[in-house]
């Protein structure tokens, strides 16, 4: 018998598709970027991708006002990320802030799911405890001694952020986030603050500066505005394929369950493939970098810029991933299968392939870099992805041989752009 589940409280449809797409810099048509200008897109194109993805956002949802001052929640594609790689300061209020609201109970553990039924084996996606509706409808109602608990405050996951539930909420975290910093995380406080942190400490202003032209409070509310959208995506999929069509029939329990646990192995394997080749694409600027100040001589170091100029013209897009079947522990070797764009020449994979022979996990100091492969990866294969889609306006020679002259045309092929000559025996 097909599983009777309740239609969520807020809205399914999914409408008014506005993909937003920004143009990436590259140089101007015809010309080489010099030194300065490869410089520039260095790093503007290393700010603009954000090595800690915090979630697969495949659909946002948007607030807009109707009449009767109602929400109207629509699913649209996300907008391109505006974020900039946080330096380390940033990145220790967000890991305090990640603690306090783990601590709380509003956002899942680090490798643990989202909230679900109580069900024995492969739970329905479904919100956390919410308030009742009677106590929300007295607090709306502006009656004495209503409103969220502060030392145990509950969202209203099916209303946005900006619910006068939800920002009475963080409120109450905002007045608590001081104590549970100063009596839970106070090294990592003295550590970051570089100084004494007293009774009197005003932790919030302190952290605001760390963090400006953002908040504490604006990364509570995004912090969690994002589990609400992730959750509601979750239980809008769920609801689709429950929901009978005329084509096809609906699932039942056991095939409904079933398939919410196939997309959740086939994200995270997606997850983990995008996040490997975004540090690559990183990695490989720092690389370069790094052979720059080792280089012994001139010959190399004209190499290295030219190497430098070259990568300049890609985006974190076009890298190709890694793919193993799972985690592993030591001492296991992983397994990786390398996927490659179709497109792209093999001339271009071979600098690539250079770029990457050259990295080390250590710094001279002993240190472990971040994202250093904690075990050894064993290529067992190498395979090709034919459906990702070439990015047009490269140097016509980046493309394969083997598109075909229509397809190369649509492209708007940039004019021939000299690929470094990588000495031979090394590649």
């Amino acid at each position: 018998m097909p599983l009777q589940w309740a239609r969520p409280s807020f809205p399914l449809w999914e409408d008014d598709p506005t993909p937003s797409d920004v143009e990436p810099l590259r140089p101007a048509h015809g010309t080489a970027p010099d030194s300065n200008e490869t410089l520039k897109l260095i790093e503007t194109r290393a700010n603009a991708m954000h090595v800690d993805v915090d979630q697969h956002k495949e659909e946002v949802a948007v607030e807009l006002s109707v009449e009767g001052g109602e929400v109207d929640v629509r699913m649209r594609r996300p907008p391109a990320a505006k974020r900039g790689i946080k330096s380390k300061e940033e990145n220790v209020v967000h890991s305090l802030i990640r603690a306090f609201l783990t601590d709380k109970k509003l956002i899942k553990q680090d490798g643990q799911g989202d909230h679900r039924n109580e069900d024995e084996n492969d739970p329905l996606p479904s919100f956390p405890t919410s308030p009742d509706d009677s106590a929300v409808k007295s607090f709306m109602a502006m009656q004495t001694n209503t409103g969220p608990h502060r030392h145990n405050p509950l969202i209203l996951w099916t209303s946005p952020m900006s619910h006068p539930w939800n920002q009475q909420v963080l409120n109450h975290l905002l007045d608590d986030f001081p104590h549970y910093a100063k009596g839970k995380k106070l090294l990592e406080l003295t550590q970051l603050l570089k100084q004494s942190i007293g009774a009197d400490t005003n932790i919030l202003e302190i952290l605001d500066a760390t963090v400006s032209p953002n908040s504490v409070r604006q990364i509570l509310e995004k912090k969690l505005d994002a589990r609400r959208q992730g959750m509601q995506a979750a239980i809008r999929r769920a609801h689709r394929m429950q929901r009978p069509t005329p084509t096809s029939v609906a699932l039942t329990d056991i095939e409904l369950r079933a398939q919410v646990k196939k997309l959740k192995i086939e994200n995270d394997r997606r997850n983990r493939r995008r996040e490997r080749r975004n540090i690559r694409y990183i990695r490989r600027f720092e690389i370069i970098e790094e052979q720059l100040m080792l280089a012994a001589d001139d010959e190399a170091r004209d190499l290295w810029r030219s190497i430098q100029k070259f990568y300049a013209h890609f985006m974190n897009e076009d890298i190709s991933s890694d793919e193993s079947e799972g985690e592993c522990r030591p001492p296991l070797v992983k397994g990786i299968r390398r996927i490659r764009r179709h497109w792209i020449s093999p001339a271009v994979s071979a600098v690539f392939h250079f770029i990457d022979k050259h990295y080390t996990s250590e710094y001279t100091t002993g240190m472990k870099k971040r994202g250093a492969a904690p075990l050894p990866r064993d290529l067992v294969s190498t395979t090709v992805d034919f459906l990702s889609k070439p990015r047009p306006e490269l140097p016509i020679n980046f493309y394969s041989s083997e598109l075909t002259a229509v397809v190369l045309r649509g492209l708007r092929p940039k004019p021939v752009f000299q690929i470094p000559r990588i000495p031979t025996g090394v590649q």
